[in-house]
């Protein structure tokens, strides 16, 4: 999934990720791998921008609150304002030419669209409710391109594999927590959780196979 919502970026592009889960976490190692110039990392748990920080993003930014009696719509472009003030990111120029949406919320895939650059293009991964709202005007105005991605292409196998055996991603540090077979319904907790028994945040659970 990650390969394929970005293998076809910009050569130097500017990067933002809505989702700092693993999919967020590998589609930003990916943009890296690939050459990327900033990738922002945005999510709403501390824990997560921390480990994007030091894995694979330049930048993170933990999203602000709503304000009381907001509206979804009105919150996307008051938060997308405010993150392109914060890193210096304009609608034409120096700007996120590529938005990676993988947390399949919809005010993340309105938030998108508000940051992205003029004619940038915004990848929608994350699967989330069947309809949303986008806010169209903006959208139009900006000629953003919106393309869906689901799973992977052709060649994203061969080029995934490429990029691990370079050493030009790391997966190790993606899997946080390793569990027996008899303790498989406590990995299920632990990624339900998002925390395991150690109290430390899980990335990605493995389930050893059960004993011969």
């Amino acid at each position: 999934m990650a390969v394929h919502s970005v293998a076809k970026m910009p050569h130097n592009a500017n990067v933002a990720v809505l989702g700092a889960g693993p999919v967020g976490l590998l589609t930003m190692a990916v943009a890296k791998a690939l050459g990327a110039r900033r990738i922002l990392a945005i999510d709403v748990q501390p824990q997560r921008l921390e480990f994007a920080k030091q894995y694979a993003a330049t930048d993170v930014h933990l999203a602000i609150p709503k304000e009381e009696g907001e509206d979804m719509m009105a919150y996307s472009k008051r938060h997308g304002k405010h993150i392109l003030e914060k890193f210096g990111f304009g609608e034409r120029g120096e700007g996120i030419d590529l938005v990676v949406e993988c947390s399949g919320a919809e005010v993340c895939v309105q938030t998108g669209i508000w940051i992205v650059k003029r004619r940038g293009t915004c990848i929608q991964v994350g699967a989330g409710p069947a309809n949303n709202l986008i806010p169209m005007s903006i959208f139009v105005n900006k000629e953003v391109r919106l393309i869906g991605s689901l799973r992977y292409g052709p060649g994203c196998y061969a080029l995934a594999v490429d990029l691990v055996q370079q050493g030009r991603i790391n997966l190790k540090p993606l899997i946080t927590h390793h569990f027996p077979f008899k303790d498989a319904s406590e990995a299920f907790k632990t990624t339900k959780a998002g925390k395991g028994p150690d109290g430390k945040m899980a990335i990605k659970t493995i389930i050893d196979g059960p004993a011969a």
